[in-house]
């Protein structure tokens, strides 16, 4: 069962460019992985959209990448490696 939470998820938008960390807390796991998964499409929506990116799969997968290295170093050339090793993409450095 999904409960819809627009007033929250408004809330999210209207503060997705101000650079500041989001933690999405709530009492039911489903209302955080409601939200958690509306601002992700959201969020990923705006910036394909507002920067006519093709490969909306890697712009996804390089989410994925960087936010599950937060708190470890990381660097363009290990991360295209990561793409070229595990995704098979030929995206370049200059791209990521």
């Amino acid at each position: 069962m999904e409960i819809k939470r627009d007033k929250y998820l408004q809330e999210l938008i209207n503060r997705m460019h101000n650079h500041v960390i989001k933690d999405v807390t709530g009492v039911r796991r489903s209302e955080k992985s409601y939200l958690t998964r509306l601002f992700e499409e959201t969020y990923l929506k705006d910036i394909i959209e507002g920067h006519h990116i093709e490969k909306t799969q890697e712009l996804e997968e390089l989410v994925n990448i960087l936010a599950s290295a937060i708190g470890s170093l990381t660097n363009v050339p290990k991360i295209e490696s990561t793409f070229k090793s595990v995704l098979h993409s030929k995206i370049s450095g200059n791209t990521i």
